[in-house]
Formats: structure tokens, sequence, C-alpha cells
């Protein structure tokens, strides 16, 4: 796993490589992170050139709202998305995986209603919506993750379905079909009494951002709740996984 950041070049290299190096130990990766200077550049443009039309599920696929869409088999749908400065391009393997879960689970449960905790750019609530849910909350604490998702809504029509309010799980309120917490394992380990009280009877919480050897953990804190493993997509040492209530779980 390769994580890459950027700072001001006028930065104190040496506390900020220490800060990093504290901080991913309360993560639990032991690793030296390396500073190198890098020239500037139009950021803005540049990261947009390595983005390109990804399928999420075997129904959905997610293309940069530059981009014209491939072409599409009966069936498929494909959501257009600018991230501005919000999380969630649908690239990373946790976020194919949670779409993956969805797919499935909505095949047979048209009408859903959907909460998406930690919404970003609202990718995985669209996902839903156009795979037969009927409406979907997007929770985040960052404005900026509010503001991408709206917009991200209206572009592809789904403004009417769709909300997006500032705050967590205490700003949703009321129980779901379906909740997708796509967090860090620390994350969902502090929220599994908050996460698993959101999940409606017969519902389904699908987390990840979590990796396989933190598996174990995660389900621990969620089976203290009440909710145990259903299903589970494992891509590139991340995990994504569907809970469900115990009596429910095979289903």
């Amino acid at each position: 796993m390769l994580l890459q950041a950027w700072f001001p070049g006028d930065a104190d290299g040496e506390a900020l490589r220490q800060k990093l190096a504290e901080r991913l130990l309360e993560l639990g990766e032991e690793h030296e992170p390396e500073l190198r200077s890098v020239a500037d550049e139009d950021w803005s443009a540049s990261w947009k050139a390595g983005w390109v039309p990804v399928r999420l599920s075997p129904r959905l696929w997610a293309v940069p709202s530059w981009l014209d869409a491939p072409p599409l088999a009966p069936g498929e749908v494909a959501l257009s998305i600018d991230p501005g400065m919000a999380f969630g391009t649908g690239t990373h393997a946790t976020t194919a995986g949670c779409m993956a879960l969805a797919d499935r689970w909505l095949a047979s449960r048209a009408g859903a209603t959907v909460l998406d905790v930690g919404t970003g750019t609202g990718l995985l609530a669209f996902g839903a919506l156009a795979l037969g849910a009927s409406r979907a909350l997007g929770v985040d604490p960052d404005p900026a993750a509010v503001e991408a998702s709206v917009a991200n809504a209206a572009a592809n029509g789904l403004g009417d379905r769709f909300e997006a309010r500032l705050g967590s799980t205490d700003a949703a309120p009321g129980r779901w079909d379906l909740v997708f917490a796509n967090l860090l394992a620390p994350l969902l380990e502090r929220l599994a009494a908050e996460l698993a009280a959101a999940v409606a009877p017969g519902g389904a919480l699908l987390v990840s951002g979590l990796l396989e050897r933190q598996g174990p953990s995660v389900l621990a804190a969620f089976a203290a709740q009440g909710l145990v493993e259903a299903e589970r997509v494992a891509d590139g040492g991340w995990l994504a996984l569907r809970l469900s209530a115990g009596d429910t779980a095979a289903q």
C-alpha cells in the first residue's frame, strides 16, 4: 500500500515526518515516511489525467464528469462524478467492494432507504439509488463533501432523492434499510454502536476502509452490537463486509 500526500514547501520537514510516523503507528502501520521535494505544477489539472471510468459492480460505473461513459450493456448505469475537494472517486478497492455487496443486496430489495456515513462525493449513496433504492441521506463532517455530494446528485438527476447533512451518525436520526460506512477500522470500532442502531430490522450494514488483518477486531466490535458477517469482498488486502443481525445473516 502506498499513501502519498502533498504539503507546502515551507513546512518543517523533520517535524512533519515525525508527526506522520506517530500517526501511522496509531493506525497500526510501522512504516517510516519518506519526504522529497516536488516541483510545482497545475495540480488542479494534472490529477485528472490518471482517472478513467471505473466499473464498481456488475451494474454500475463511475465516470469522471469530464469524460464520456463507456458503452453500457442493458441494465448497466453510469454515474458522473466530480470529486472537487471531497473523497470518493471509485478507484479504491474499498469503494468497489462496498458497491459490489450493495449491488447484490439491492437486487431483491427495490425501494430500500439508504444512509451513507462519511459520504464524500456521495458515490455510494448514488450507486444505491441507481440500483433501486428509494431515497438516501449522506452525512459527512467535511463541508466540502456536503457541497460536492449535492452537486453530484444534481448532475446525475438524483437531487430529489438525495439529501446531504454536515455531521456523522448524530445527523441521521432514525433507522435505514441499508447503511454504508466506508471509513477506517478504528473509527468503525468507535462508531459500532451508533452504526448498528441505524440499521432497520432486516437491513444491512456495509463497512469497509479496513485491511484484511483488521477484520477480526472490527467484526468483534459489531458482534457485540448483534451484527455478524453475512458476506465479504476482499481485494488487494482490503476488506468490505456486509453485516446483518445474527438471525438474518445468511440472507
